[in-house]
């Protein structure tokens, strides 16, 4: 008997960190290169960027944006803060 092949789901949990400028950007991305983290964090995927303008208002509604585009796509997007 044959069984039906189930779609698969995007299960890997993603967290996105918006900066206010390059300075942060790179501090989270040298911290995400560490050994050590590496393999803790090897289950999640975390995407770090700098944000369009640095008023602290603008980086909440820039996140929102990004995690309402990412719902269309059916890609889950963790929100921290």
């Amino acid at each position: 008997m044959r069984r039906h092949k189930r779609e698969q789901k995007y299960t890997q949990p993603r967290i996105l960190i918006i900066c206010e400028g390059e300075t942060e950007e790179q501090y989270f991305k040298g911290i995400l290169q560490d050994a050590d983290l590496k393999k803790q964090l090897s289950a999640i995927r975390v995407s770090v960027i700098t944000g369009k303008d640095s008023s602290p208002l603008k980086l909440v509604k820039e996140a929102i944006k990004k995690r309402a585009a990412e719902k269309k796509k059916a890609i889950p997007l963790s929100m921290y803060g």
